[in-house]
C-alpha cells in the first residue's frame, strides 16, 4: 500500500509546485486563476521572435507590460503581437496571470480611474 500512496503524494506535490510556480505555462494550465483585463501603456519595443511558422509566417514580437485591473490591482503581462506596437498606445489586455491573451488599443476615456492612476495619466 505504501509503494503507491508515496508515489502519488510525490506526483500531488509536483504538479502542485508546477502550478503555483507562476510561470506563463502554469499560468496557462491552472484551474484557479481566472482571467481578468489589465490596462497599460506600450513604452518599448518588442523582442523580436521571427517569423512564426505555425500560424502565419508573419513577424512576431513579445511585450512585457505592467498591467493594472479596474481596482488598480498590479500583474506582470507578457504578450505576443503579429507587429510591432506603436509607442504611447494604451492597451486593454485580457491576460491570465502572466499569459496575456489578447490585447486591443483603447482610448484613454476608456481606462479605469484606478487604473489611470496608476499608470501615471490624467
Amino acid at each position: 500500500m505504501k509503494k503507491v500512496i508515496i508515489p502519488f503524494i510525490i506526483l500531488a506535490i509536483g504538479v502542485g509546485g508546477f502550478l503555483m510556480s507562476g510561470s506563463m505555462i502554469a499560468d496557462r494550465m491552472n484551474p484557479f486563476i481566472s482571467s481578468d483585463n489589465y490596462y497599460t501603456v506600450v513604452k518599448t519595443d518588442g523582442k523580436y521572435l521571427g517569423k512564426d511558422k505555425i500560424h502565419t509566417e508573419d513577424d512576431c514580437y513579445e511585450y512585457e507590460f505592467t498591467g493594472y485591473s479596474n481596482e488598480g490591482k498590479e500583474q506582470k503581462i507578457i504578450i505576443n503581437a503579429p507587429k510591432s506596437l506603436r509607442h504611447d498606445a494604451y492597451l486593454l489586455i485580457n491576460s491570465k496571470g502572466k499569459n496575456g491573451k489578447y490585447y486591443e488599443e483603447v482610448q484613454l476615456d476608456k481606462i479605469p480611474e484606478a487604473a489611470k492612476a496608476k499608470l501615471g495619466l490624467k
